[in-house]
């Protein structure tokens, strides 16, 4: 008798249960201090991935299907920008969570991560996730609610 995960788990739930936990891990660490940078280096990134014309031209990754080459300049790019906020100081001072806001804000910052990601998929992937991962955070309301969460919490949190 083997085990077989998929009998469990779906492999996009296991990606969609990872980013939330590293979300949770982050805030619980070096990401208390830079929620505001974080938010600002993903929509940085989202931006600039959605956006570029150049995208398709990088070398290494030309080859890849178009929406694998968004998702991965959406994560250099998001990493870079945030590396260079934090360093800079910018947003300084800025809202340092604490207690159950850091749980809201490190879930609010992973379903932010994977509306943008399912926004750059195509429809064909899209049909292929399965429907509880793509009616949280692939099907258009919830993307949007997700993309705007983070800035309306922001908005109204106290922090310290």
């Amino acid at each position: 008798m083997s085990f077989d995960i998929s009998q469990f788990l779906v492999f996009d739930a296991m990606v969609a249960a990872g980013v939330v936990v590293g979300s949770l891990l982050f805030v619980y660490t070096i990401g208390r201090y830079s929620m505001v940078p974080m938010l600002a280096a993903l929509g940085t990134g989202a931006a600039f991935a959605a956006l570029a014309p150049y995208v398709g031209h990088i070398p290494g990754i030309a080859t890849w299907p178009e929406f694998q080459q968004r998702i991965v300049v959406f994560s250099v790019v998001s990493i870079i920008t945030y590396v260079v906020y934090r360093r800079h100081s910018y947003f300084e001072p800025s809202v340092v969570p604490n207690g159950f806001e850091l749980i809201v804000c490190g879930l609010l910052l992973a379903g932010f991560i994977l509306a943008v990601i399912g926004a750059f998929l195509p429809a064909d992937v899209l049909a292929t996730i399965s429907p509880q991962i793509r009616v949280i955070f692939g099907d258009e309301l919830p993307r949007t609610l997700w993309l705007a969460a983070p800035i309306v919490v922001f908005g109204v949190m106290r922090g310290r």
